[in-house]
């Protein structure tokens, strides 16, 4: 369980960071 919850934690950051270099390529 423990392990599946850093799993989604590490896959929602990566996310992030995508969405936010999306946003910098864009400028």
């Amino acid at each position: 369980m423990e392990m599946i919850a850093e799993g989604g934690a590490a896959n929602s950051q990566l996310m992030e960071l995508r969405s936010i270099h999306r946003m910098l390529r864009r400028d």
